[in-house]
């Protein structure tokens, strides 16, 4: 019988904090209050979207074929043989659609912008389906629906507290829209580039993995390079647009916070991005700290709209969760093994 860890591990539990943020940001820049009854009702919201939303991307590639064979997934519970397709199927279906529900009333019943929220959460259920059943896999440009389906889902947080668009809304928008490309157009094609029977953007733009003395070495090429730095660059720059526009902190301190975050994002994104002895463990590390400083440089942009204990809150708690589920899962502490 399969158990809690089995399950969790299906819907990589682990990651939540990174779609928890990008809700609580754009719940903050909307203007909703801490201390309104639409703040927990998001958060729970944020973790249905991660937990099945996940949970079911997790069945559709294994479904699909693409997990059997890859010899970085066969600890995983479905590949295992630990959870059942059919209890999987069952399991995660079902809890769509009560999510959906769920998300459904507490929108019509109290978003301040309900026509709006809902097309957020429609095209987040439409961008999903269609990564998740197949675009993920069949298609280098799959970090499309991937980033449109995080920036709608982000939206539906934005109107559930907000009537209308404004320039710190688009701002937003923007960067959470870059690091959900970076995460998928460069870390998630870096994190197959051995397997040859996905679609990879890396490999069509000339990167590869080679063999030198029985040692596994990345090669980019100029193409990857520029896709993985001109990506970096951009969120540097929408990211610090973010701050100036946020609002002022004592001795702008959320200026020089979200500076040393993306410090921490540029080193560890160059050592994913150069020619290096190819180690798929240290790379699963240094593109979940890339993802990590990433994130938590929008917290601090922001933190003159929501507080600097709030931001501070929503760090500490977003690292103690995602290095104790890391541990419960996967018997790491920053490292996922996915």
């Amino acid at each position: 019988m399969a158990s809690l860890r089995d399950w969790l591990q299906l819907f990589r539990a682990h990651t939540w904090p990174a779609t928890l943020i990008f809700v609580f940001s754009l719940y903050v820049v909307g203007g909703g209050q801490l201390t309104d009854i639409r703040f927990p009702l998001a958060i729970l919201a944020s973790l249905m979207f991660h937990w099945f939303g996940f949970g079911h991307n997790s069945v559709m590639d294994f479904t699909a074929g693409y997990d059997k064979y890859d010899p970085h997934k066969q600890h995983f519970p479905l590949v295992a043989g630990r959870i059942r397709l059919s209890a999987a199927h069952n399991l995660i279906h079902t809890a769509m659609i009560i999510s959906s529900i769920y998300i459904l009333i507490i929108t019509l019943e109290l978003a301040a912008n309900p026509t709006l929220a809902l097309a957020g959460f429609a095209l987040a259920l439409t961008f999903g389906h269609a990564y998740n059943d197949g675009l993920g896999k069949t298609t280098s440009l799959k970090f499309l629906p991937l980033a449109l389906y995080t920036i709608a889902m982000a939206s539906w947080a934005y109107f559930f507290v907000a009537p209308a668009p404004t320039r710190l809304y688009w701002i937003t928008l923007f960067y959470v829209f870059l690091v959900g490309v970076y995460e998928i157009a460069y870390e998630g094609e870096l994190k197959e580039i051995k397997f040859p029977g996905e679609a990879n953007l890396l490999r069509k733009l000339g990167a590869r993995v080679v063999v030198q003395a029985e040692l596994e070495i990345f090669v980019p090429t100029t193409c990857t390079r520029a896709l993985s730095y001109s990506l970096f660059a951009a969120k540097c720059f929408v990211i610090f647009w973010l701050t100036l526009v946020a609002g002022i902190s004592p001795l702008y301190l959320h200026v020089l916070a979200t500076f040393v975050l993306m410090v921490f994002a540029g080193h560890k994104t160059k050592e994913i991005t150069e020619r290096r002895y190819y180690n798929h463990d240290k790379d699963l590390t240094n593109m979940a700290l890339v993802e990590v400083f990433s994130a938590f440089a929008l917290i601090t942009a922001i933190a003159p709209l929501c507080g600097w204990l709030a931001a501070i809150a929503v760090i500490l708690f977003s690292m103690g969760y995602f290095a104790g589920m890391n541990r419960f899962l996967w018997r790491t502490v920053v490292r996922p093994q996915v």
